[in-house]
């Protein structure tokens, strides 16, 4: 997951556009967040908000943590680009990001 983060934030300077302006892990809830008002405002800068901890998720619960994820980000991209577009994307991201082979 951790690499799927890095891949959404940091693909600049490559001739590659950010493909998220926010993507945040609060470290006590462990929720992923794409958007830095709700994140603040709910979880504070470091989670020091957050009143709900949770482990970190691993195996299964991280699949279902990437899901979330997804979830959000396909969202976030088909209200700014074609919808029909915002999934594959980001399974592209992911295969990227993790080197997954399918």
């Amino acid at each position: 997951m951790a690499d799927l983060r890095r891949h959404l934030k940091n693909r600049q300077g490559r001739g590659y556009r950010r493909q998220l302006s926010f993507l945040e892990l609060c470290r006590t809830c462990n929720e992923d967040f794409i958007h830095k008002e709700v994140f603040e405002s709910q979880h504070g800068y470091r989670g020091e908000l957050c009143n709900n901890r949770q482990p970190q998720r691993r195996n299964a619960n991280a699949q279902v943590q990437w899901e979330l994820l997804h979830c959000q980000v396909e969202a976030e991209m088909s209200s700014k680009h074609d919808p029909k577009c915002a999934s594959s994307l980001l399974s592209i991201a992911y295969r990227d990001g993790i080197n997954i082979t399918t």
